[in-house]
């Protein structure tokens, strides 16, 4: 059961534009990723530390659901239009896969969310 971890940097004043534009597209990405067995679990904007950065965490059932998600979105006209202008907003951006160990609670709870 892998997590997905995105951290996404910005430029000045460009978080806003994508917080406007991310806020858009979840009609779009929460139902592709409820087909598909995932579920975004949160995002967040980072207010002390490295600024102007956004993390979102997410979980699959398996690395091929995030895979078929990843193309099943691809070949959505709505994604396919909107994304380019999300993705010019970001500067850096790195993604992590990541496993629970036993002593996390989140491990327990995930399915429940």
């Amino acid at each position: 059961m892998p997590y997905v971890h995105y951290a996404m940097g910005f430029g000045p004043g460009k978080l806003e534009e994508y917080e406007k534009m991310v806020a858009e597209m979840d009609s779009i990405e929460r139902p592709f990723l409820a087909k598909f067995g995932g579920k975004m679990l949160g995002r967040w904007k980072v207010t002390i530390g490295q600024v102007n950065q956004v993390i979102s965490l997410y979980y699959y059932k398996d690395l091929g659901d995030r895979d078929k998600l990843a193309a099943e979105l691809r070949r959505d006209k709505v994604w396919k239009e909107r994304t380019p202008r999300i993705y010019a907003t970001i500067a850096t951006s790195t993604i992590s896969v990541l496993e629970a160990i036993g002593a996390s609670p989140i491990a327990e709870k995930v399915e429940e969310l």
